[in-house]
């Protein structure tokens, strides 16, 4: 982990620089912290202490934000962000994305896609310095929803940052109603160009 990266995991965010980093309305994050969308690390303590955040709230904020761009309900999104943060998938994920991605073998076979030949394969991505990871969400009709962080390459199976198939294309799996993929690489690299660009 470079020390830049552990300097940002480290760093408290303020509200004003998380408008920043998102884009995004004070009335919005104000909302999505009260829906928990978003914990912050540090709550608002009346006036002049305003809500502290951390890293690993700016990957949930950059995660939902996804997923609201993909259309999906407030109570979705909260749910797939709290599975997250309640199975630490963003926190051990973010820390160190090849550690995560080091015992992809204890998966089952249908984690290497058609478009890689081989295991061997699946790892070359893992190799390089950018952040790599699709978030996987597979909701299922009589079960808990599957979800894991996957070293696909989103760029060769989807020409979209994030995507939502419907269940018709997934008909051969019994019991999958849905699936929904999020470029988790690109969003980590948008809030990283972000923060470095705060000053």
């Amino acid at each position: 982990m470079s020390n830049r990266f552990q300097s940002d995991l480290e760093r408290n965010y303020k509200p004003s620089e998380v408008l920043r980093i998102f884009q995004i309305t004070q009335r919005k994050l104000t909302n999505w912290v009260d829906k928990r969308i978003t914990i912050p690390k540090k709550p608002a303590q009346g006036a002049g202490n305003p809500s502290l955040f951390n890293y690993y709230n700016l990957l949930e904020i950059g995660v939902a934000q996804a997923l609201f761009n993909m259309g999906l309900s407030l109570h979705l999104v909260r749910e797939i962000v709290e599975v997250l943060r309640r199975d630490s998938h963003l926190r051990e994920w973010a820390e160190d994305f090849k550690e995560y991605f080091s015992q992809i073998t204890r998966y089952s076979n249908w984690t290497i896609p058609d478009f890689y030949e081989n295991e061997s394969e699946l790892k070359k991505p893992i190799q390089g310095t950018k952040p790599l990871g699709t978030l996987i969400w597979l909701p299922y009709e009589t079960q808990k929803p599957l979800v894991l962080i996957s070293p696909y390459d989103m760029k060769r199976a989807w020409v979209e940052p994030a995507c939502l198939i419907p269940d018709s294309d997934l008909s051969e799996i019994e019991g999958l109603s849905g699936f929904i993929a999020v470029d988790l690489g690109k969003i980590r690299q948008e809030i990283d160009m972000s923060i470095s660009n705060l000053g």
